[in-house]
This record gives C-alpha cells, structure tokens and sequence, in this order.
C-alpha cells in the first residue's frame, strides 16, 4: 500500500501526450485488504483513465478452496491462509476472518505462522510474533480480553517492524485499550 503507481504517473501522461506506446504493469491491494483498509487505496483504472488508451484489472477466478460463506472479507482472506508473504497482510487476514466470525480459518492462520519454516527476515517476524498477534485477534473476537491484552503486550514493542503505517498499525494497539 502506498503511492506506487502514483509515482509513475508523470511519465505516463509523457508518454501518452507524446504519442510513445507504454505498458505499465502494477500491482494492486488485495481484495481482502482493500475492503478494510482506507490508508493510500487508489482506484487505479479511474487514477489512469484520462491517460491512457486502455487500463484493465485482473480478477481472481472461481471464489478459491472455501467457497462462499456470504462474508466477502472473509471469503477472500481464507483464501489466503496459507500464503505467508507478508506477516503484514496475514495479520490484517486475520482481522478479517474474525471480523467474519471464521475462528477455524484464523486459527489455520496462527498455526502455520507459528511453523512457518522459511528462511528470511520476514519468516522471523511471523514465528516471532504474527502467530501471538493473531491468536490475540483470536481472543479479542472471542471477548476474552485478558488473554488478548496478554499476548498483545507482549510483542507490542516490535510491531512496527511488520510495515505499513501508524495508522494501519494503531487497529493493534486499539485492543488494549
């Protein structure tokens, strides 16, 4: 999240008045976060209408391995259990599937965090303290407070080394209060 394609905009709107053949290719926020997320989301196709000759957004196909519950947040980010590439994102996945009351999905979530085997700095991040901030996500839906304040305090210290903003971190820091 951020400004991305923003940042290409002026060499666009060049190249589009000079008459230079252009492809861009960006990337776009998940679905599931871009539902529950307001922070620096950008409708790209209406950012670049007015530039270009043609814009066009990928869709996932098929609703993915769990079908379709009617909770489109949650439906989405189950989809995504096992892809573990940024502890970021899984932490706001979590937020949905509990928000969408899917207590087994983020349970499948904290689990594989706390096993995730692969090498890297971001992997660390996610054995260090993804699973303890999801199993607390897990608590707070279940109103089990204590428990959630308990784990959150915890690794309260270091989640800003997950990324995103102060705001998208804060939604943490809201549950102990």
């Amino acid at each position: 999240m951020g400004p991305g394609l923003t940042n290409a905009v002026n060499v666009i709107a060049h190249a589009h008045q000079d008459l230079v053949p252009m492809l861009v290719i960006s990337g776009c926020v998940d679905t599931a976060l871009a539902e529950s997320d307001t922070h620096q989301i950008i409708d790209h196709k209406a950012l670049l209408r007015p530039i270009t000759e043609v814009t066009l957004q990928g869709t996932p196909a098929g609703r993915g391995r769990h079908g379709g519950s009617g909770d489109r947040q949650g439906d989405l980010a189950a989809d995504r259990v096992d892809d573990r590439t940024l502890v970021f994102a899984d932490l706001h996945y979590a937020l949905a599937l509990a928000g969408a009351g899917r207590d087994a999905d983020a349970g499948l979530l904290g689990l594989g965090m706390q096993h995730d085997s692969r090498p890297g700095h971001d992997a660390r991040l996610v054995r260090e303290f993804g699973a303890a901030v999801t199993d607390a996500i897990r608590a707070f839906r279940g109103r089990r407070y204590g428990e959630a304040a308990r784990l959150l305090v915890g690794v309260r210290t270091t989640l800003v080394q997950i990324g995103g903003s102060h705001a998208q971190r804060d939604i943490f820091e809201q549950m102990l209060i």
